[in-house]
């Protein structure tokens, strides 16, 4: 449930299909804006402003894929 103009972690990895933790590598690289840490009785949890003004997620770092030959499959 987001408060107000905010969404947590796990309502952001939902909407984007990564994982939590790579929400919390955007949150720390500032891609998503100014987010915000609230402090409660659960413990302490970032909240990421909405709407979301991230484009969508591309695939991490990594060796892209390889080019095939035409007329192979």
């Amino acid at each position: 449930m987001p408060f107000g103009k905010f969404a947590t972690i796990m309502e952001t990895e939902r909407h984007y299909g990564v994982t939590r933790q790579r929400i919390h590598q955007l949150v720390l690289d500032g891609s998503f804006g100014e987010c915000r840490k609230f402090e409660g009785p659960g413990g302490t949890c970032w909240l990421i402003p909405i709407p979301y003004k991230r484009k969508p997620i591309v695939p991490g770092p990594g060796r892209p894929r390889k080019e095939m030959p035409s007329g192979t499959k």
